[in-house]
């Protein structure tokens, strides 16, 4: 294993500002990170992005708390943005000082920036320093890592490793840190590869073409989507599972969030909503929208035995309350401590949810009437008053829709017990949604999960 040998000697920090530092740099590695180094800056080889965050911590006086609570997250090229208080105090580790920091350069920063915005950014920007063009670069970088931290949600991830050197805190030598766990590093590689091709579903502004020989009412469209979403269920009920790996329930459960998505673009509406809106939507309801559908998907399968049993269709295979999830690297709680803490939850989800629609029975029409509102109650989620307007008028659309199958198909001209039925059973999925919500905080608070679920784009965590 080879070392990397850095100096923290203070006079040749303090030259670390003259010209003739950068002379004195041959390549290789940021001492802080490991990203291939940009040259010696406050006296330590660093990438521009560590010496932009070094300095503007000392400029701004930024105070940090370790997102770990323990001083010792790892601090590399692919994740030296998840934690700031452990990245600065690399920093100083290595050797860089406050004592070489310009504390003028973001007013120099400001001032050219203004004078640029009033030649339009051309003449000044030909005068300006090469080192100064540098470091607004870095600073860039620096937010951009940020940014990157916000949107993958990924601050937090614990990655325990020994410091640099306990007995000497001050040592030259930086040692290689390890990479995330393999099975961390894959859930999260496969949640971020997820969102991309939900949002690449979503792209489009026109919505998936359905083959029919006469028009189609909306809940018709629909009917055939979520004929496609499940495709052939399990003929006979299958082996419910007396344990189970998180990966391999995972698979199932972005298996589920693609085919949600392709659901979604089956509508003419929401095809035609902006790209953000489209997105926000799926953000806020796909975790309704699936367990609604996986409660009815394993009645269709299991019948009055998916309540007795509390059993939970999965692929071609099932789980229960009594399974034992194997978590690895993802948890420290053992399989029957994850089951104890997650059991209250489920129990909920079929008392609550599966034995009503069970006892209800409802029509496939009325069904797909519940997965269209569970999706279209979008008041007060931070939604454009354009696609508040949109989704009012399909509810509308979707209602009128089901008073005809009453009247007209079943010959009920009193039907209003069937509908507080259906809107009860909503109600349920979203007050379930909201202990979910709350589960999660309570995840979070007693690190059940080594890392933090990514937050990125169409999935909010918060929902899961």
């Amino acid at each position: 294993m080879e070392y990397i040998e850095v100096k923290t000697d203070r006079e040749e920090q303090r030259s670390s500002s003259s010209p003739s530092s950068s002379s004195l740099f041959v390549g290789g590695p940021c001492v802080v990170c490991a990203q291939a180094a940009h040259g010696i800056h406050f006296g330590v080889a660093t990438c521009r992005a560590c010496a932009a965050f070094f300095r503007r911590t000392v400029v701004l006086d930024r105070k940090y708390t370790c997102r770990r609570l323990n001083a010792d997250c790892n601090i590399s090229l692919e994740v030296r943005y998840l934690c700031r208080f452990c990245r600065y105090q690399r920093c100083l580790q290595v050797g860089m000082t406050p004592d070489n920091v310009q504390w003028n350069r973001d007013r120099m920063s400001s001032s050219i920036q203004n004078k640029e915005k009033l030649s339009k950014g051309k003449k000044n920007a030909q005068k300006m320093d090469v080192e100064e063009r540098i470091e607004r670069m870095a600073i860039k970088e620096d937010e951009e890592d940020g940014e990157r931290s916000r949107i993958m949600g990924m601050e937090g991830m614990e990655i325990r490793e020994k410091p640099l050197n306990p007995l000497n805190p001050q040592s030259s030598i930086i040692r290689p840190k390890p990479n995330p766990p393999q099975q961390i590093a894959r859930l999260i590689g496969h949640i971020l590869d997820i969102s991309r091709k939900i949002e690449l579903v979503l792209t489009p502004n026109r919505a998936i073409e359905v083959v029919s020989p006469f028009p189609l009412t909306a809940l018709q469209r629909m009917s055939i989507a979520t004929e496609r979403l499940r495709g052939e269920l399990p003929k006979e009920p299958p082996v419910v599972l007396e344990e189970v790996d998180f990966e391999v329930i995972s698979i199932d459960w972005f298996q589920h969030l693609e085919k949600t998505a392709y659901w979604l673009m089956h509508c003419e509406e929401y095809a035609r909503l902006p790209l953000e809106q489209k997105m926000l939507i799926f953000r806020n309801t796909w975790s309704g929208f699936l367990r609604m559908e996986k409660i009815a998907s394993t009645l269709l399968v299991f019948g009055e035995e998916a309540v007795r049993r509390k059993v939970c269709l999965c692929c071609d295979f099932a789980t229960s309350l009594t399974t034992k999830v194997h978590m690895g690297d993802l948890s420290n709680l053992s399989s029957e401590d994850f089951s104890k803490f997650m059991a209250p939850k489920m129990e909920v989800m079929f008392e609550d949810l599966a034995r009503p629609m069970l006892m209800m029975g409802p029509e496939p029409l009325e069904y797909i009437y519940l997965l269209c509102l569970t999706v279209w109650n979008i008041e007060g989620r931070g939604l454009s008053v354009d696609t508040v307007h949109a989704a009012d008028l399909y509810r509308e659309r979707i209602s009128a829709e089901l008073h005809d199958f009453y009247v007209h198909s079943k010959g009920l001209t009193n039907y209003a017990h069937r509908m507080i039925q259906l809107h009860s059973l909503i109600q349920n999925n979203e007050r379930i949604q909201q202990e979910r919500n709350e589960m999660w905080t309570m995840v979070r608070v007693f690190d059940v999960f080594n890392f933090e679920l990514p937050n990125c784009g169409v999935l909010d965590p918060e929902r899961m």
